[in-house]
């Protein structure tokens, strides 16, 4: 929930303008709903504040990252590896790294980045871009293992079952099938898991089913 959690993040800021604890994160929700004005005011203001702490290069790392050129992929990449070299236990900066390698077509590198984070700090958001990574690179089975690991994590959220499902529909798509169909009963408006099932019923030329999972997503 985006537009909560920047409301949040920008009362913290208020009450507290000299906090850069979990400030990183706040930074990548500005770049997600392209706000680069306050991204690049909150990364100056805590590169003044505390130009050692790691969420202010992430942040930085960030901003360039969300400015989309060569150059600023370079910048990117620079300056979130400087985030970990002062904090090499900074789970986020590694969840950061890992998700501009993704982007930039280099997925083992990535899932490296990934996987350090789920060591560090287990969350389904790494484990998504670990799951990804994994089958960017055609390891089908290390995405099974992932998906399954953090299923056992959170059985009950939809975004564990999609990764199991995408994990899965490289092999197994009736299993596949199940695990999409679960996730999309606990949130019916989740794009991701209706877009995978849609294109598995597609690829198997069920194009009726095709068309009655999007006519329900489109009401």
């Amino acid at each position: 929930e985006n537009d909560a959690a920047e409301e949040l993040y920008r009362r913290v800021r208020t009450l507290e303008p000299r906090q850069t604890l979990a400030m990183d994160q706040y930074a990548n929700i500005l770049g997600e709903a392209h706000k680069p004005t306050e991204l690049s005011e909150l990364t100056d203001s805590l590169l003044q504040t505390d130009d050692e702490s790691p969420e202010a290069w992430t942040c930085l790392a960030l901003y360039h990252k969300y400015q989309r050129g060569d150059r600023d992929v370079t910048n990117a990449l620079k300056f979130v590896e400087k985030a970990i070299a002062l904090d090499q236990r900074h789970a986020y900066a590694h969840y950061v790294r890992g998700k501009i390698l993704l982007e930039e077509h280099r997925p083992e590198y990535a899932a490296v980045s990934f996987f350090r984070a789920n060591e560090l700090h287990p969350a389904i958001a790494t484990y998504e871009g670990l799951v990804d990574a994994y089958l960017a690179a055609s390891k089908e089975k290390e995405a099974i293992a992932a998906a399954k690991e953090v299923y056992n994590l959170a059985p009950r959220d939809p975004r564990t079952m999609t990764l199991v499902g995408l994990a899965l529909a490289q092999g197994s798509s009736a299993q596949a099938k199940r695990s999409l169909s679960k996730a999309l009963a606990l949130s019916p408006a989740f794009a991701r898991p209706l877009f995978c099932l849609v294109e598995i019923h597609r690829q198997e030329r069920e194009y009726d089913i095709c068309i009655s999972l999007l006519q329900e997503a489109l009401e």
